[in-house]
Formats: C-alpha cells, structure tokens, sequence
C-alpha cells in the first residue's frame, strides 16, 4: 500500500514540474522584457555609478601605492624629519592646488561648449558626441548652467 503512494505521489509531483516547466519564461524571454522596460535614465544612472566606482577604485589604488611606499620607508629604517615632511605636505597642496585649478578650467570650458552648442540648437545626443561626454552629464550641464 505505501508503494502505491509514493507512486501516486511521484507521478503529481512529475506532474506539476512539467506544467511549472512549460509556464516558466526563458531566461532570453525575461532579459528581453527587462531591457524594454528600462528607461534612459536608468542606463544613465548605470554609467554614473561606473564612472564614480572606476574614480574610487583608482584613488584607492594610489592610496595603497602611497601607504606601501611610506611603508618600505619605515621597514627600511629610513628616519623622516619634521623639514622633509613639511616639504612633501607643501608639494602634495600645490599640485593638489593646480589639479584644481586645471580642473575647474575644464570644467568651466566643458561648461561653455555645452552651453554653446544648446544655443545652436544641437540635440543632448549630438552634443554628448561632439565633446565626447555621458548623457548624463551633458544634461547635468543643461540642467544646472543653462536657461
């Protein structure tokens, strides 16, 4: 008699797979339901998150770098004085200093081209083209310097 259940039970559960089975959508089917669904501003928001995760993912690598080189300092027995530290925090802020000033220059010419070309009409597609920019940022730029 028990095997006559477990038999039984066995062809409901064969059963219910199959129908599971022909009702379950392709993997194919699902990825392409989702990329219909997915706006503009979610691929954007996708490149963003990229561009700031490579910008962390280098800045910790320097940082590594520079914790390893001042490392190999100390384990070499090499002494720093107050003077050569003194130096290098003057260097580090005067490059830091340029880097920023270089950077807001870009910035600002980066800001005038687009604002330029949205005068003469051009579309955010074209422009982000023209000047080799993200989307997102050609209308982070519209949005912010330009009405």
């Amino acid at each position: 008699m028990a095997g006559i259940i477990l038999i039984f039970i066995g062809i409901i559960l064969i059963g219910i797979n199959i129908k599971a089975i022909k009702n379950d959508t392709s993997f194919e089917a699902s990825f392409d339901n989702q990329i219909k669904n997915t706006d503009k501003y979610d691929l954007e928001i996708g490149k963003l998150r990229q561009e700031f995760a490579e910008t962390i993912l280098e800045m910790q690598q320097e940082i590594d770098r520079l914790n390893n080189d001042d490392s190999n300092r100390y384990k070499n027995n090499e002494k720093i004085d107050d003077n050569e530290l003194k130096a290098q925090n003057t260097s580090i802020n005067v490059v830091i200093d340029d880097k920023q000033n270089v950077i807001e220059e870009n910035e600002n010419e980066k800001i005038g081209n687009v604002r330029k070309l949205f005068k003469e009409g051009n579309t955010v597609d074209e422009i982000s083209e023209k000047l080799d920019l993200g989307k997102g940022e050609v209308l982070l730029i519209q949005k912010l310097y330009t009405n």
